[in-house]
């Protein structure tokens, strides 16, 4: 019985944070400022395409790692990225996933992998990669890139695929 009396505190207060973020967004449509990126980005973001022939600067690159890095964390920041810019790579990558076509015009990949072994939090390193990962969507969109989430867990081969192209340890 005290567990569902719990459990009916922490939905209330989840229905009193949604009703509070609410009038903070009615507040802030009444001020005229939606164009504030997040807001409006989150409302057009869909898997635009992800072409181009200009090359993706380093420097740009390195902005889009830190958003990735500010993400929220439970193990601590168990993750790790590596960086390609090899269209051999990106192209061998399509060959086992049905899902990445869109790498083969792509100027640049960053691939997000975690350390479970450092992690705070054991088994949390999923959700810190998935938020790592939704931040650097929002990053590259926020500056006009092309994003998209191409995913590799848990499927078996896909991991094992980019494990040998990226020389990633087990």
């Amino acid at each position: 019985e005290q567990r569902h009396s719990n459990a009916g505190l922490v939905i209330a207060a989840v229905i009193l944070l949604m009703a509070s973020a609410a009038m903070l967004y009615l507040n802030l449509r009444d001020k005229d400022v939606l164009g504030f990126w997040p807001i409006a980005s989150l409302s057009k973001m869909a898997s635009p395409a992800v072409t181009g022939s200009t090359p993706v600067s380093d420097e740009t690159i390195l902005d889009i790692l830190k958003a990735g890095m500010a993400a929220p964390t439970a193990t601590g920041g168990a993750w790790h990225f590596i960086v390609s810019k090899d269209g051999n790579k990106l192209e061998r990558v399509v060959n086992f996933h049905p899902h990445a076509f869109m790498l083969r015009q792509a100027q640049a990949a960053i691939v997000v992998c975690a350390d479970p072994t450092v992690e705070a939090l054991p088994g949390r390193w999923p959700l810190d990669c998935a938020a790592v990962t939704e931040n650097l969507l929002l990053a590259a969109h926020a500056i006009g890139l092309g994003a998209v989430w191409v995913g590799i867990y848990p499927v078996e081969q896909r991991i094992n695929g980019v494990r040998e192209i990226f020389g990633i340890p087990e």
